[in-house]
């Protein structure tokens, strides 16, 4: 308790995730060649390892290790918090003649004023979204503490959270998590890295909800196969506002509609009252799966064509209805089942990260995870529908 306010507040929350290294992907440590160094060069290594007068032997290093100093990686400010990462370090001693060295990023949020544990647990779980939807698997949390100030030498204290599970299942064999998939983490793009995780940081208030069900599906997509991940996802593509509002009607439109259909239908004498008509005319303000797949592709890069939105809402159609009827998922279905929630998790996953500021390929000019699935996914089903367009051939016999 010594690490919270007197009334059990906290102003810092620290914590670490399990390869968040490969986010950072930074050389802190040096490899020199000192054999045949000249007498002056190894004069001035001797004094920066012996005091003066005080001698230990010969002195002849073959390697030398030089070790910089670890800086703050990302320093950034969204609304009334402070986020940073910082290097730390530990080294030992492995014997006489070896020394160990490791170094690890720790994620920080500091809060101009006190908040209590909750709100700084909410903050953390945000920005491991982040994380979790650059490497498109879940990352375990390793560690996390806090402290009631931000006097870096306040007492610190350990949180223990049971109910979060340490050891999710990873993605892994070509979707594991690695630094050649993931975008600006060479050292020359940690300014870019900052502002594009400054401006995701931003669009929270609008896309939490769409956030948090696509990263409950990014959870449990490396571990079973389940229909019901698609309406998860098709419910968080409904909660994006910003994208329905693009793909309404226009302001008037449905009420001119709706007065010509009650004028037909009084002209007709139909019996049909006006309520009716505007409840039944209505349902064309929320878009359609397709157009809502086609306001996502429209962000990514590059666009997604229309034969792949139409594959898409296609099979999300029908794995969506033979789900929703409680029946089994016949054999043609089930095939399409796994590539397709790949293929529309990853296409929201770069829609949030794109629009963004984040690229499409890495540091190192390779795709990104996020799109490396997206395309697996797709592929896989563009071949299960060429197997199904072909035609059987006959076979003639005498």
């Amino acid at each position: 308790m010594r690490g919270l306010t007197s009334d059990g507040a906290v102003q810092v929350v620290q914590f670490q995730l399990k390869g968040l290294h490969n986010f950072f992907y930074y050389d802190f440590t040096e490899s020199l060649r000192g054999f045949g160094a000249t007498p002056e060069q190894v004069e001035a290594l001797r004094s920066l390892r012996y005091k003066s007068g005080d001698d230990d032997g010969p002195f002849a290093p073959r390697e030398i290790y030089v070790v910089h100093d670890f800086p703050v990686l990302i320093d950034f400010r969204v609304e009334d918090r402070a986020y940073q990462v910082w290097q730390g370090g530990r080294f030992t001693s492995g014997s006489v003649v070896s020394v160990n060295a490791m170094t690890y990023p720790v994620a920080s949020i500091a809060f101009d004023h006190p908040v209590d544990i909750e709100s700084a647990l909410d903050r953390v779980w945000e920005w491991r979204r982040f994380y979790a939807q650059m490497a498109m698997s879940p990352l375990p949390l390793e560690a996390i503490a806090v402290r009631g100030s931000l006097d870096v030498k306040a007492p610190t204290a350990n949180l223990y959270l049971p109910n979060i599970d340490q050891h999710p299942v990873e993605a892994d064999g070509l979707n594991k998590l690695s630094p050649r998939h993931l975008a600006l983490n060479f050292w020359k793009d940690r300014q870019a890295l900052s502002d594009c995780m400054t401006k995701w940081l931003e669009c929270e208030n609008d896309r939490r909800r769409f956030r948090v069900r696509v990263d409950r599906v990014i959870e449990r997509m490396n571990r079973r196969v389940d229909p019901n991940d698609l309406v998860e996802i098709g419910s968080a593509v409904d909660s994006l506002s910003t994208l329905a509002a693009n793909l309404q009607l226009p302001n008037g439109v449905l009420s001119k509609m709706v007065d010509a259909a009650h004028a037909v239908a009084e002209e007709g004498k139909a019996g049909i009252d006006r309520d009716r008509i505007s409840g039944l005319l209505g349902s064309l303000q929320r878009p359609s799966l397709a157009k809502r797949f086609t306001g996502l592709g429209a962000e990514i890069d590059p666009p997604l064509e229309k034969k792949d939105v139409d594959l898409l809402a296609k099979t999300a159609a029908q794995i969506r209805n033979a789900s929703a009827h409680g029946g089994a998922i016949s054999d043609q279905i089930q095939p399409r089942v796994a590539p397709a929630i790949q293929a529309i998790t990853a296409l929201c996953v770069r829609f949030d990260l794109e629009t963004c500021g984040f690229p499409s390929r890495s540091s190192a000019d390779a795709r990104v995870i996020s799109k490396v699935r997206f395309d697996d996914g797709l592929n896989h089903l563009k071949s299960l529908e060429r197997k199904v367009e072909q035609k059987p051939v006959s076979l003639l016999t005498k």
